[in-house]
Order: C-alpha cells, then sequence, then structure tokens
C-alpha cells in the first residue's frame, strides 16, 4: 500500500463502516429536522445550514435505494469519512504514517464522532472543515504560500460558513495561518 492510497483507504473504509450503521429510521432532535427537510428541501432552524441542506436534498433525490433517513444520514457519512482521511494526511505530515493512522481510528471509533457520523446531522461537516483548514495550517507551515495558500485557506473555511456556526472557532487557526504567509 502507497502512502498515497493511505487517505482514500481510510475514507472508502470508514465511509463502508459508517454508510452500514446509517440511521435508516427518524432519530431524537435535530437529526430528525433534518431528515424531513431532506425531503422536503425545506429550511430547518436556522442558521438554516444550506450546505448540509443542499446536500441531504441531492442524496435524498439522487440515490436510488434506501430509506430517505438512511440517505440524509449517509451525507454526514461521506463527510465523516472525508474528514478522517483529510486529518490523516495532515497528522502524517506533521508526525508519521503510523501515529497518524492510529490517531485517526481512534477519533473515527470513538463513541461521540461514531454518533454523528451515522445520523443526518451538521458536525460531520463541522470535523470535515476542522480538518481541512488544519490541512491548509500545515501546508503552509510546509511552505505553501501567496495567493494558493490563502485560496486554500479561503476556501477550507467557506465549507465551515455554509455548514455551522461554529466555524468561528476555527478563526484564531486562520488568522495564524494568515499571519505566517
Amino acid at each position: 500500500m502507497s502512502a498515497k492510497q493511505d487517505p482514500w483507504l481510510i475514507f472508502v473504509g470508514f465511509a463502508a463502516l459508517y454508510a452500514s450503521m446509517a440511521a435508516t429510521t427518524a432519530q431524537g432532535g435535530d437529526s430528525s429536522e433534518f431528515m424531513t427537510v431532506a425531503a422536503a428541501f425545506g429550511t430547518p432552524h436556522p442558521p438554516g445550514y444550506p450546505l448540509f441542506t443542499a446536500l441531504t436534498w441531492l442524496s435524498v433525490h439522487l440515490l436510488p435505494w434506501g430509506s430517505v433517513a438512511w440517505k440524509a444520514s449517509i451525507v454526514a457519512s461521506l463527510q465523516a469519512a472525508g474528514a478522517l482521511a483529510i486529518l490523516f494526511v495532515a497528522l502524517r505530515d506533521l508526525t508519521a504514517r503510523i501515529p497518524a493512522l492510529l490517531a485517526v481510528c481512534a477519533l473515527g471509533l470513538s463513541l461521540h464522532f461514531w454518533r454523528y457520523a451515522t445520523v443526518a446531522e451538521v458536525f460531520a461537516g463541522g470535523a470535515l472543515t476542522a480538518a481541512l483548514v488544519l490541512l491548509v495550517c500545515v501546508k503552509i507551515a510546509h511552505g505553501l504560500r501567496g495567493p494558493r495558500a490563502a485560496a486554500a485557506l479561503g476556501l477550507a473555511l467557506s465549507t465551515g460558513i455554509a455548514n455551522h456556526h461554529t466555524v468561528v472557532l476555527l478563526a484564531p487557526l486562520g488568522l495564524f495561518a494568515l499571519a505566517t504567509l
């Protein structure tokens, strides 16, 4: 297995694991609201979560199999798997392959991460944003500069702005990265 294959294997493995365990019926809390909104392409409670709403609507209307609940939940499964794959790349660049793999597996199999990776919730998207911002910051620390670095950081942060308001908690990391440009 080559180093370039590692993130893809992590993504596929965790996506398959989470998808096999994704909610197939209505869940409590906001998850039920997101499942309903996905079917009707409505607007959930403020701030509206436009990225998650659009992705769940697409999954509900484009996937030919599964319940509406599962189709909406699969979005979080894919986002969580993507977050783990991207986090692996960032950690591998900071440390080494085995410690990065152990850290990603520990996070991916943890109770709360698993829970939000298997229901229609916005928190897996938040994890994806955090992983993207961390990866861009690692790349900046390793020499990425100029407009490409600023654009990558802006794109990473914009996924959070369209997903959940807690992206503001990443602002210090983003400002630090911009200051090092």
